[in-house]
């Protein structure tokens, strides 16, 4: 009896564990086979989306591009209410930002403001956008990447970004940022390029967008912000700086997938930025 009574324990312990396991193991592969291809086809089609939208942009003008930007954001929106709540509305809201931020960028030329307004201007839209954003997907800061990480990466990363700034300012060559003369102006300068353009990029690309990525494609999450970045520095028209560009991002993006932070990338991108629009422009012809 007792003997039975051990291998009916042992038999129930097995199917426990089969249930609680190895069972589970094979729905949950196909669970995540099916959200993988739903996930593929809808990526897939937000980016033939966004290069159109982006290829009227360019090759028609401002007016065209806001409107072909304005159809673009609509469609996100009205998709993401279409999703519900979970993985593929978070990337669809999270991408719902970029035709947002160029139908700024096309309705504020810089042509007829000072750079350094511009970025103001455009910074604070965008940075009240991507609150908006958590908000209405229950984000905390954490949750997109708004953590320590360890002092040496992000020292490591600062200094790598800084010497990047060398060849990112001969390919794009000197801006005229348009600030005033003397320390306040330098300051201020400086205060805007770190952090409308290294601490917004990065929590828009890598914070908010890399992991909408990450939750619904895994590793295909960094594709999904360098992919996301080059479409915004396409309106550079320069191919040399575009590559650049997405090769930068793929390296903030390794490091933010990596350490699970995007400290280090907002250290390398701000160091970056500062140094290619402010220190190398007073030091180099």
């Amino acid at each position: 009896m007792e003997l039975q009574s051990a291998s009916t324990r042992l038999r129930a312990f097995a199917t426990f564990r089969g249930r609680g396991s190895g069972s589970s193991e094979l729905p949950d592969r196909r669970r995540v086979g099916s959200v993988d291809r739903r996930a593929i086809r809808l990526v897939g089609g937000l980016g033939a989306a966004f290069l159109v939208a982006e290829v009227f942009t360019l090759v028609s003008g401002p007016a065209v591009g806001v409107l072909a930007q304005a159809v673009l954001l609509i469609t996100l929106l009205a998709l993401s209410m279409r999703q519900g709540p979970g993985s593929h509305q978070r990337l669809t809201l999270a991408l719902a930002l970029l035709p947002l931020v160029q139908i700024l960028s096309l309705a504020l030329p810089a042509a007829i403001i000072p750079i350094l307004a511009w970025y103001l201007e455009i910074g604070l839209g965008a940075f009240e956008a991507i609150l908006l954003v958590m908000r209405r997907l229950d984000l905390t800061f954490r949750d997109v990447g708004v953590r320590r990480a360890p002092i040496g990466e992000v020292v490591a990363v600062g200094a790598i970004g800084a010497f990047l700034a060398v060849p990112a300012y001969l390919i794009a060559g000197p801006v005229n940022l348009g600030q005033g003369g003397g320390f306040v102006g330098l300051a201020i300068a400086s205060a805007i390029v770190i952090v409308f353009i290294g601490v917004l990029e990065e929590l828009l690309f890598r914070g908010l967008i890399q992991s909408a990525g990450t939750q619904l494609l895994s590793r295909g999450g960094v594709v999904v912000s360098v992919a996301a970045t080059t479409l915004m520095y396409s309106a550079s028209l320069n191919p040399r700086y575009v590559v650049f560009v997405a090769l930068v991002a793929t390296f903030f993006g390794i490091v933010a997938r990596r350490s699970g932070s995007i400290a280090a990338p907002v250290a390398g991108h701000a160091a970056l930025a500062w140094v290619q629009f402010i220190v190398l422009p007073m030091i180099l012809p």
